[in-house]
């Protein structure tokens, strides 16, 4: 499978799953159900693109019949084979690069920037002061972190 519409499928189904937890399960308060729901959506917006449905489309009696229906309806289309100068297998060769660049690109970035924040957190741990409450250790910090 080519790596472009992988990808867009894949954020495509992230994009509807998270639709879906953010509307059903955005107030739950079980907390591992919660857990292993956004595990199993991650996993299947992973996996998805990769099952075939078009063997079961071809089997499928109202997707056949829809399309002998507009066989019927739709004029017949007679296409010409015209000689191929390269030119257009260039153009969407580039933009398929130019497209991934700019999709690496992003990524890399949302990667470096949770790097940062991971370090802010250690930077954070390691510049407070320690204290037990109720046998609990928590870390106190002296910086303002509403902002």
């Amino acid at each position: 499978m080519e790596t472009f519409p992988y990808l867009l499928k894949v954020n495509l189904a992230i994009v509807v799953f998270t639709t879906f937890y953010k509307v059903f399960y955005c107030k739950d308060t079980f907390f591992s159900l919660r857990r292993y729901l956004l595990l199993s959506m991650l996993i299947l917006s992973a996996l998805y693109p990769l099952v075939d449905f078009s063997r079961w489309m071809i089997h499928s009696i109202t997707v056949t019949s829809v399309a002998v229906s507009y066989n019927h309806i739709m004029p017949e289309v007679i296409l010409y084979n015209t000689p191929d100068t390269g030119a257009s297998t260039a153009t969407s060769v580039s933009l398929m690069t130019w497209l991934l660049r700019f999709y690496f690109t992003v990524a890399c970035f949302f990667i470096l920037r949770i790097l940062f924040q991971a370090a802010q957190i250690v930077w954070f741990r390691l510049h407070s002061k320690s204290i037990i409450i109720q046998g609990v250790q928590i870390y106190q910090t002296n910086c303002d972190s509403r902002n």
